[in-house]
């Protein structure tokens, strides 16, 4: 028990001596506007805070649950943070199945502590921190305590990283060197990617050179906004916009992952590729004449091949078809090619309007009969 103890209290030691400065350098590095006296002034959204701030994108947390204060939310956000941390970011066991999410939500020492060496080791591989002799701690060699398994925890034959050598741990050590040393120093992280990886690749994105100043962080990716369906309208929605009455839906290309090679965030899942977007050159100016005369053509083939006017005018808005025609009617057809006023130009553009109107009237009628 004296053993257990001194480890304890060598921990608390170490921690306040280390840890803290390791975390205001990471804090400030990621210029979130906090300083920590503590590692148990590590509340449940500042681990949020710091984590989403390291990998440049939000956790896929219900706003429900970020925006309440109830012991209950703050739980169930702190295992989504050690699911999202071992699983995605680290893919590798170092324990964080033993960390009780409940005792993390309230600032338990054990756990927030262990919690903050992670994220301190985190930022060093991620370039944030800057290696210093001060703050220089291998953490692999912690003599932290174990947090005691809670009912979340669930006992695997996967080796957990030691994180004491206390005659209750069983679990061999892993090979995993969680040091915070210098970034010339091999670094035995590098985990196995998913499976449409190369197996060489390693997960942790290349060190970022130090930021010299302050920046305002701009979204690189269409998944780091927070709720992207803004940002394309819906085919219905699209369609609707524009006639209120049309049922029918449009396919629009995917943009979405277009170009999605300026993206250099890890996946799990490869991106489709869309068509290319262009975001530099000139767009080619608008031949009126060649517009004008593909409307006029097309215009004089449908009055070649569809009923008078006041027969289609007679299907949109009923009525006995005895109505005054739109455009007056000539005794010898004329080719169109430029309008002699804007109103005879107007009145072209409303009569093309309504005869698709009267074609999408038609469609309409047969998918109902």
């Amino acid at each position: 028990m004296s053993d257990t103890s001194s480890l304890a209290e060598s921990s608390k030691d170490l921690s306040e001596n280390n840890l803290v400065p390791t975390l205001n350098s990471l804090i400030t590095s990621l210029f979130l506007p906090f300083e920590l006296e503590s590692p148990q002034d590590l509340t449940p959204s500042l681990l949020l805070a710091i984590l989403e701030s390291i990998l440049e994108s939000r956790l896929p947390i219900a706003p429900s649950i970020r925006e309440s204060r109830t012991t209950p939310a703050k739980i169930e956000a702190m295992k989504i943070f050690l699911g999202v941390l071992e699983s995605d970011v680290l893919q590798m066991d170092v324990g964080l199945s033993d960390v009780d999410p409940r005792k993390l939500a309230a600032g338990s020492w054990d756990e927030v502590v262990f919690v903050g060496e992670l994220l301190c080791w985190l930022g060093k591989k991620r370039g944030i921190l800057v290696a210093s002799d001060e703050v220089e701690e291998d953490f692999s060699q912690s003599m932290l305590l174990r947090p005691e398994p809670s009912g979340f925890s669930h006992i695997t034959d996967v080796p957990r990283h030691p994180r004491v050598a206390s005659p209750s741990t069983r679990s061999s050590a892993t090979n995993t060197n969680l040091s915070m040393h210098s970034s010339h120093t091999t670094s035995n992280t590098s985990v196995g990617p998913p499976s449409h990886y190369s197996s060489t690749q390693s997960f942790l994105l290349p060190p970022r050179s130090p930021i010299s100043s302050p920046e305002p962080h701009q979204p690189r990716c269409i998944h780091e906004v927070e709720d992207p369906s803004f940002l394309f309208p819906s085919d219905e929605e699209d369609l609707n916009s524009e006639h209120s009455d049309n049922d029918l839906s449009t396919e629009r290309p995917d943009i979405s992952h277009a170009n999605a090679s300026f993206c250099d965030c890890s996946t799990t899942e490869p991106l489709g590729r869309g068509r290319p977007i262009r975001y530099t050159g000139w767009i080619n100016e608008v031949d009126d004449d060649a517009e004008l005369e593909s409307f006029t053509s097309s215009n004089d083939a449908d009055h070649d091949h569809t009923p008078s006017k006041n027969h289609r005018t007679r299907g949109l808005y009923g009525g006995n078809g005895h109505s005054t025609p739109r455009l007056p009617s000539t005794t010898s057809r004329r080719t169109i090619t430029k309008h002699t006023s804007p109103t005879e130009h107007t009145l072209a553009l409303m009569n093309e309007r309504a005869r698709l109107l009267s074609e999408l009237a038609k469609l309409k009628q047969a998918k109902r009969s």
